[in-house]
This record gives structure tokens, C-alpha cells and sequence, in this order.
């Protein structure tokens, strides 16, 4: 009996290998059907035809000795982009910095290689791997320490950090609370005096440190928006007195203002978004943007250890939230009231703002 012949064995194609290798980001979709990338380890997600993504693409694919063209690489995407939507994987929220997280639960990205996040409830709050949030993350964004674990209360680190009252310091950190949660609406914060600039940009990096420099207050919605998309606390200087127009979408961005998201790819239109914002104003003098703001006058800062700074103002985020679960109802403030403070207590959790 001749030989029984066997079949050769086929080698895998390159593009066979190249999607084994791009499949190694968790794909997925988000509500409105745009398609987003996770890469591994950092958790940093990005929409999928973004640069951010290309390039972990191609440190992935350098990395196992492969240089695929442009026409390779756009094929892999569009198959990525197919596979997203016709699997079953379930639609996920992608958050900056900051995400409700269930009923009354919260997590804060620290943005660090070990992929760690802070989650808050109303008992306590505890650093974790982040598994379960998407969180994207901007180039200019920083890491947040650790949060250390302390006694002081957070206006206790404010007094000393900017030279203010102790009535200032308890608004100020009620503020930080509100600011802190995805889901709250705080009001405009106007910082003035001879140390307002570098004051706004201390207060922003407490809970949102980044690289870039403090803008001038932007003309148009598009630079507000676009401005809204790449930051969550926005910090604006303002050197002469703001058009009608600049306030009014000062408060919209506040309540919320509709953003037109990057299109997915050429063949998507762009997506609406409605995004609001913290936002910090530097400013000469007192001035007057919306009935809903405050006023800290800061004419001196100093450093304070950040990981303690941040481990007390997420106890005051714990005590908040336990406080507005203990309501029977919540109580919406109108827009000329401002935030609650207690002197001597703890900031109290503010209801959202309409």
C-alpha cells in the first residue's frame, strides 16, 4: 500500500497575523455606535481610528518585526471596526478622569501605567485596579498620586495652601466636591488677586493635573468645545470684560453644551455630545459672569503634600455622598443660590444643579 499523503501545513497569512496582534486592545462600542480601543496594560482607550491608537498599532506590530503600509494598516482598522459591530460585546461608557460607577458609586482614574483607579461609595473610598470603567486619556493629562489616608478635614489644607478664611476655605472645598463628581453641576469658580493665575492652576491640578498652560477665556463654541473634549476642569484667564455671547456659553458649558465628537472615520458624520464642565476663572478683578458663581480672592499659595490633599477631600466626597443618600428627596437649588458650606463641619454634597 503506497504512503498515506499529507496535507502541508498552510502558514498564516500577514494579515492573519496582523489582526491576531491588533486584537490584543479590547474593541468595543459606545452608546452612539462609535468604535473604541482599550490597549492592554495601560488602559488608556481612544477611539479606534485615532492617532493614539495607530501608534500602539505600530509599536505592536515593530515589536514582532512587521511594517505593514498604510493600506495594510487601514485594512486591519475597518476589520477591527466590522468585528465591533457585529460581536456580541456589550456597549460601554468611555469617561474622562472621572465616572459614576452604580447607585451612589463613583471612580476616579489616577491615570498611571498600573491602570488604578480611586472608587467612592457612601462608606468609604479604596484604590483599585480599574477593570470594569473605560477612561480616556488626554496627552496632557497627569497622573494623580495615591491618595494617603488623614485625619484633616480638606479646608483644613486649603487655609494654609492659599492664604484664605476658613468660610472661603469650606466654599472652596464644597466646590471640589461638586467639581470631583460627574453627575454634579458646580458653579462658576472666579478666582482674582495678585496670585489668581497661579492659584486656578494649583486648584485644577488637586483633581485634574495637566500640562497645558492656562488659555485666555475662547470667542467661539468650537473652541469651547473643543477645549471641553481634551479637559475635565477647565480654567480660563480673563483680561478684559467677556461679550454676552462668552458668558452665555460659559453657562452652557456649565449645564451642559452640545460638543460634535470626531467622526469614527470619513464615511461616519460627527456625533453630538452633551458635556459639562467645572470651570475656573482667573480674573483680574471681581467680575460678574452668571448668578450662579463664586468668588475666592487668593493672593499667595503654597505646596502641600498632594496625596494627603486628595485622601481628605475624598473623605469629604464619602461624607457627601452619604449625606444625599440620607435625603428623602433631593433638593434643586435655583441658579442665584450657591454652594452650602458649614463652618466647622464637613463640605455637605450639594443637590445637582438645574
Amino acid at each position: 500500500m503506497p504512503p498515506r499523503s499529507h496535507q502541508p501545513v498552510q502558514e498564516p497569512s500577514q494579515h492573519s497575523i496582523l489582526l491576531n496582534i491588533a486584537r490584543r486592545a479590547h474593541i468595543f462600542l459606545t452608546p452612539d455606535q462609535q468604535p473604541y480601543a482599550t490597549v492592554p496594560l495601560t488602559g488608556n482607550t481612544v477611539p479606534l481610528y485615532s492617532a493614539t491608537f495607530r501608534t500602539w498599532l505600530s509599536q505592536a506590530f515593530e515589536e514582532r518585526g512587521f511594517l505593514p503600509s498604510a493600506s495594510q494598516f487601514g485594512t486591519v482598522l475597518r476589520k477591527l471596526d466590522e468585528d465591533a459591530h457585529n460581536g456580541n460585546t456589550p456597549q460601554l461608557t468611555v469617561h474622562l478622569r472621572t465616572a459614576c460607577h452604580g447607585n451612589h458609586s463613583y471612580r476616579i482614574d489616577l491615570d498611571n501605567l498600573q491602570n488604578e483607579a480611586v472608587e467612592i461609595n457612601g462608606k468609604q473610598w479604596s484604590t483599585t485596579y480599574n477593570e470594569n470603567c473605560r477612561f480616556t486619556r488626554p496627552q496632557s493629562a497627569f497622573s494623580l498620586p495615591k491618595p494617603a489616608e488623614t485625619k484633616a478635614e480638606i479646608h483644613k489644607f486649603l487655609m494654609p495652601m492659599f492664604n484664605i478664611t476658613e468660610p472661603n476655605a469650606q466654599m472652596l472645598a464644597t466646590w471640589l466636591v461638586s467639581a470631583l463628581l460627574p453627575d454634579l453641576k458646580p458653579p462658576i469658580l472666579v478666582i482674582t488677586g495678585t496670585a489668581s493665575d497661579e492659584g486656578a492652576a494649583k486648584l485644577r491640578s488637586l483633581i485634574d493635573p495637566v500640562t497645558c498652560p492656562i488659555n485666555v477665556l475662547p470667542t467661539t463654541k468650537n473652541q469651547f468645545a473643543q477645549a471641553a473634549i481634551n479637559n475635565k476642569v477647565l480654567v480660563f484667564q480673563l483680561d478684559a470684560s467677556p461679550t454676552n455671547n462668552c458668558k452665555a456659553a460659559l453657562n452652557r458649558l456649565r449645564k451642559g453644551m452640545s460638543v460634535n465628537l470626531k467622526e469614527a472615520s470619513r464615511s461616519r458624520a460627527p456625533i453630538a455630545a452633551l458635556i459639562h464642565r467645572p470651570i475656573i476663572i482667573s480674573a483680574e478683578e471681581p467680575i460678574k459672569l452668571h448668578t450662579s458663581q463664586l468668588h475666592i480672592e487668593i493672593n499667595e499659595t503654597r505646596d502641600v503634600v498632594h496625596e494627603q490633599i486628595l485622601g481628605s477631600l475624598l473623605d469629604a466626597v464619602v461624607r457627601g455622598i452619604h449625606e444625599m443618600t440620607r435625603r428623602p428627596a433631593p433638593v434643586i437649588l435655583e441658579e442665584n443660590e450657591v454652594l452650602p458650606s458649614h463652618p466647622g463641619q464637613a463640605p455637605q454634597m450639594p443637590a445637582p444643579y438645574s
